[in-house]
């Protein structure tokens, strides 16, 4: 799966926002880093997009 965008992202928000996100609850960290995005460009119903165009479905 190519996260490039995704990640490019997180790093240079973490550079600027502590933790790279303003909920402490969402940080990448506290779930799956480098596989499920911090940013969406989209998202419909359960199904989220992420900056690459990756599809997830949000069971959460």
């Amino acid at each position: 799966m190519n996260l490039r965008k995704s990640l490019k992202l997180w790093r240079q928000a973490k550079e600027i926002i502590p933790g790279g996100t303003q909920l402490l609850s969402k940080r990448p960290e506290m779930f799956l880093p480098n596989q499920w995005p911090s940013y969406y460009s989209k998202a419909t119903g359960i199904e989220v997009w992420d900056l690459d165009g990756n599809k997830f479905i949000d069971m959460s």
